[in-house]
């Protein structure tokens, strides 16, 4: 479902987004497509016919504040939640998540701001 007034937002390509690919070659990370939804779903007919790997909550208002702000923006996102079958399995990734995985991006993210000079020089 399209909310008629959002219309206009549904693709990026309007925004000022920073190249996600001097980070991803930095870093040795395939990008992914990432599509947004104000709510947790299990309905993945959407996402699949737009290709979409991932669906997060967060950055799509922060895009949305830095274009009307005429700010470049990207994000650098971590998978924090997957829909599975087994529930156990779930909660337990979903626990070493906050155990784990969190303190992995900010040492991913201090590099990256360590060597942001190098990485915004690269040539693609």
């Amino acid at each position: 479902m399209i909310i008629k007034e959002y219309e206009d937002f549904i693709e990026g390509s309007q925004y000022n987004l920073l190249d996600p690919e001097p980070i991803q070659k930095f870093l040795k990370l395939k990008g992914v497509n990432i599509g947004t939804d104000n709510s947790f779903t299990n309905n993945n007919e959407i996402a699949i016919k737009r290709k979409i790997d991932c669906i997060e909550m967060e950055a799509a208002s922060l895009v949305r504040i830095c274009h009307l702000m005429n700010v470049p923006f990207t994000a650098i996102k971590i998978v924090s939640d997957v829909e599975m079958e087994d529930q156990k399995e779930r909660e337990k990734l979903f626990q070493d998540f906050f155990a784990n995985k969190i303190k992995e991006l900010g040492k991913i993210v201090h590099k990256i701001i360590e060597n942001i000079d190098d990485i915004t020089k690269q040539e693609i």
